[in-house]
């Protein structure tokens, strides 16, 4: 069986110096109905991410997973960062040269709308469209991403599927009680557009939907 499709040939440079090349998205479907989580706390795990531009260059979802791994070991509290059952209901990722399930950052998501999707996201934005910090982009795009998003999950029943309006978190934060994220489709005055790139949306709320990706690496003689 086929288990993701690639949709990005750089690495972060932590992911790079542990060998990897690229990643993949889950052929399987997203995970829904997650909370990204429900522990408050002071400060963020990794570095606060403030500009979209920071945002979208930010390629290490592997290593913030680490970080949830080491914070809260069973998951208790960050459920959305928890393939065991994903893995259980879909397929499990298995040798040396994959890395396991994880939650992708707001630079891979990016890369998947650009890459899978086809369409183009401003990475120098530095304007939003309204006071909740979110913005819209490929107006007029919003089937095509869809269609080319979902044409890939060729395992998938069709709740799995990316649907319009579907918020997918990150795991990048922006503060200790929020983080960036972004919507598949999404209308705004009437108008539809790909996707919305929310810049301050809450941890502890339900609902979020997960783009599980892993990272890849090629073989070596």
């Amino acid at each position: 069986n086929v288990t993701g499709v690639i949709f990005s040939t750089e690495a972060s440079a932590a992911d790079a110096a542990a060998g990897y090349s690229g990643y993949a998205l889950s052929v399987w479907g997203k995970k829904g109905s997650q909370t990204w989580s429900s522990q408050t706390t002071e400060t963020p795990l990794s570095t606060a991410v403030e500009t979209q531009a920071a945002a979208c260059a930010d390629l290490d979802g592997l290593t913030f997973s680490s970080l949830v791994a080491a914070a809260d070991a069973e998951y208790e509290y960050y459920k959305a960062f928890d393939f065991r059952n994903y893995s259980d209901q879909r397929i499990a990722l298995t040798g040396s040269n994959l890395s396991g399930w994880f939650v992708p950052s707001m630079g891979q998501l990016v890369q998947i709308v650009e890459n899978l999707g086809g369409s183009a996201v401003d990475h120098e934005r530095t304007d939003f469209d309204n006071g909740q910090g979110e913005n819209f982009g490929g107006a007029g795009e919003a089937e095509t991403l869809l269609a080319n998003l979902n044409r890939y999950l060729v395992n998938s029943a069709e709740g799995d599927l990316f649907g319009a309006g579907n918020f997918f978190a990150s795991a990048t934060e922006i503060s200790a009680t929020h983080m960036w994220g972004i919507t598949f489709s999404a209308t705004k005055d009437e108008v539809s557009y790909a996707y919305k790139i929310s810049s301050r949306a809450s941890k502890g709320n339900g609902g979020r939907n997960i783009a599980p990706i892993f990272a890849y690496k090629l073989p070596t003689e």
